[in-house]
């Protein structure tokens, strides 16, 4: 066999595994650089999550995994959030922010879902600022989790103090990672399998790259915590940074405390720490706290131990809610925000 027809095989076959992965397991980036949040996703665009649960996806005209914002229904409210909000793995029909949208459509309200992946608080302010002004919300529910007070902390997070200790400004720098991705960005956004391996094989990828090139900062926020800092940060400062982040969201908000699904169901006491630091720094603020802890708790106990997170293609009680925990995570919500008044 010549150079000739191995070349043309081998473009053949990818050319085959590119339109294999289109059709059903992945699509190319959609992804955009920006200088604020280090990316955003390209309206209209499409993908496709297949490596833990799967949906069809594509992002509404502000870059969002959401319905477009209805102009007809003329309340607005705003959920900000993670991943768990994203909610990539099921349709958006039965995330929680789709279920709360039928729930609550008949009453005028459209729920705005303002969500992305690896979005850390500093990032709710700055998406928050961007669409506030345009849509007017009447309140924004702010997604906060187990993670939350580790992505308080980084290396790609500057903050200053006031000689009395009050922190005077709080900045986000784009990571070495999203920088990165901008060199590869045209073979991203146009190859589904260059972007599947990127994604399937990331940390793989960068621990290659951290051989071969000696980078030093590949370590993320999460990984930065745990491997340089075997004490815990003081609580004092974990609640300063976090209550200056939320006195810097506009409007009214709620906040809503998410726990691992997963992580500690019965005994808790790390996750309750944590989420005890939320709701003190959400007091501090006069800001409303909604917990589903003893939601997620009794679901455990009462429905013979089901599932909230985890898929056929994943391990049960690891990753990102499944339809069960979505739909718990709705019915509360429901349940608590009209007991409050806020959705009359």
């Amino acid at each position: 066999m010549n150079f000739k027809t191995l070349l043309l095989i081998s473009l053949a076959m990818l050319g085959i595994t590119e339109l294999f992965l289109r059709l059903a397991i992945s699509m190319p980036s959609t992804q955009q650089y920006d200088s604020q949040l280090g990316y955003t996703n390209i309206p209209g665009s499409k993908m496709i999550e297949s490596q833990e649960g799967y949906s069809h996806i594509k992002f509404n005209k502000i870059g969002f995994n959401d319905d477009n914002p209805d102009d007809s229904l003329p309340r607005k409210v705003f959920v900000i959030g993670d991943s768990y909000t994203e909610a990539f793995q099921v349709p958006i029909t039965r995330g929680y922010v789709g279920l709360l949208q039928d729930e609550f459509k008949e009453k005028g309200i459209d729920i705005i879902k303002l969500a992305r992946d690896s979005f850390w608080p500093i990032h709710y302010p700055i998406i928050s600022s961007r669409f506030y002004n345009r849509f007017k919300p009447e309140f924004t529910i702010i997604q906060t989790g187990s993670h939350t007070l580790t992505d308080l902390y980084g290396g790609n997070l500057s903050i200053d103090y006031s000689e009395n200790g009050e922190i005077t400004d709080y900045r986000y720098h784009v990571s070495d990672d999203d920088a990165k991705k901008e060199s590869l960005r045209l073979i991203l956004n146009n190859s589904a399998l260059a972007y599947y391996l990127l994604r399937k094989y990331k940390y793989l990828i960068k621990k290659i790259l951290k051989r071969l090139s000696s980078i030093k900062n590949f370590i993320g926020p999460a990984a930065a915590y745990s491997e340089h800092h075997k004490e815990p940060y003081p609580i004092e400062d974990i609640k300063k940074r976090l209550i200056y982040v939320l006195s810097k969201i506009p409007g009214k908000i709620v906040v809503m405390y998410l726990p691992s699904p997963g992580l500690n169901i019965n005994k808790g006491k790390s996750s309750d720490e944590v989420r005890d630091i939320i709701k003190s720094s959400s007091k501090t603020l006069n800001i409303d706290f909604i917990d589903l802890t003893a939601a997620f708790r009794k679901d455990f106990s009462q429905n013979n131990h089901r599932y909230l997170n985890g898929f056929a293609n994943s391990k049960p009680w690891t990753g990102h809610l499944n339809k069960n925990g979505h739909q718990l995570v709705a019915d509360t919500m429901a349940e608590t925000l009209n007991r409050m008044g806020y959705l009359k």
